[in-house]
């Protein structure tokens, strides 16, 4: 509900593991997110609430 009315934004151009962020999860809500694996690609992260990937 907090984050709902956030902007969404990329203020980092780059991510590193360990970073902090939030998340939009499946079911549509956003959580507080650690960053645990940075690919060529993508971001992983694992949300610091529940601990779940």
């Amino acid at each position: 509900k907090f984050y709902s009315k956030t902007p969404i934004t990329n203020a980092l151009s780059s991510w590193k593991r360990g970073d902090y962020c939030i998340a939009k999860y499946k079911d549509n809500k956003f959580y507080r997110a650690r960053i645990i694996e940075v690919p060529q690609t993508s971001n992983s992260n694992t949300n610091s609430d529940s601990d779940s990937q």
